[in-house]
C-alpha cells in the first residue's frame, strides 16, 4: 500500500470515529440551520361525580388548534466524555406503554423541570417517536409525534388535558442525532406548559 493510500484511509477512518462520536453525543459539534413547523391541539375533560348518586358525568371542551414555526442556528464545539445521560426525571412524568429510550427519558426530564411548580399534576406520555431521515449525518428531515395528558384529581372529580401534535422539522449541517432529539423534547416541554397546559380552562 502507498503512502497516499495510507493516508486516505487513515482519513477516511478519522472521520467515522468522529461522526460516531459526534452521533453518539461525546463529541459536540454544532454547525447547523434548523426549521421547525408545529401544529398542536388541546382538549380537556372532566369527571366529576354527581350528587350523592355517585354518577359519573363527563364534559369535554375541545380547543381550536395551533401552529408555530421557528428558525434556529447553532454553532459549537465541545467533548463529552461522558455523554450525559439525562437526570431521573420526577415520578409525577410517566410514559405510559412506551420503550424507555434517551428520547424519552429526556423529554420527561424537560416536563418535570417545566412543570416543577405544579406538583399536583400529574404527566403522562402516552406519544413520543420521530420518523423520517432523521438519522443522516448531515441533513436530517422528518415529524416528532407526541400526546401527553395532563391530570389533576380532587375529592370529587377528575380534569384530564389532552395535548398533542407534529412538529416537522428541517434541519442541515453539523448535529447529532441526541442533540436533535434534547431540541426536540424542550419545544414539546415548553408547548405543553404554555396557555395550553392549564387545566382549568
Amino acid at each position: 500500500m502507498t503512502i497516499r493510500r495510507k493516508r486516505i484511509v487513515w482519513l477516511a477512518l478519522a472521520l467515522a470515529c468522529v461522526t460516531v462520536l459526534r452521533e453518539t453525543g461525546h463529541l459536540r459539534i454544532q454547525l447547523y440551520r434548523a426549521h421547525y413547523a408545529g401544529t398542536h391541539a388541546a382538549d380537556k375533560q372532566l369527571v366529576y361525580t354527581n350528587g350523592s348518586a355517585g354518577e359519573q358525568v363527563t364534559a369535554t371542551n375541545e380547543n381550536a388548534t395551533t401552529d408555530t414555526n421557528a428558525d434556529e442556528q447553532a454553532w459549537g464545539l465541545g467533548l463529552d466524555p461522558t455523554a450525559r445521560e439525562p437526570e431521573k426525571p420526577s415520578s409525577v412524568v410517566l410514559a405510559v406503554g412506551m420503550e424507555e429510550t434517551y428520547f424519552t427519558r429526556v423529554l420527561r426530564e424537560e416536563l418535570s423541570e417545566a412543570f416543577k411548580n405544579k406538583p399536583s399534576l400529574q404527566i403522562l406520555i402516552y406519544q413520543a417517536k420521530l420518523s423520517g431521515a432523521y438519522w443522516v449525518p448531515f441533513l436530517k428531515q422528518g415529524t416528532c409525534s407526541y400526546k401527553l395528558a395532563l391530570k389533576e384529581a380532587g375529592p370529587s372529580f377528575v380534569k384530564t388535558r389532552t395535548l398533542s401534535g407534529d412538529i416537522k422539522f428541517n434541519m442541515d449541517g453539523l448535529c447529532s442525532i441526541r442533540e436533535l432529539k434534547a431540541e426536540l423534547a424542550e419545544k414539546i416541554a415548553k408547548q405543553a406548559a404554555g396557555p395550553s397546559s392549564d387545566i382549568n380552562k
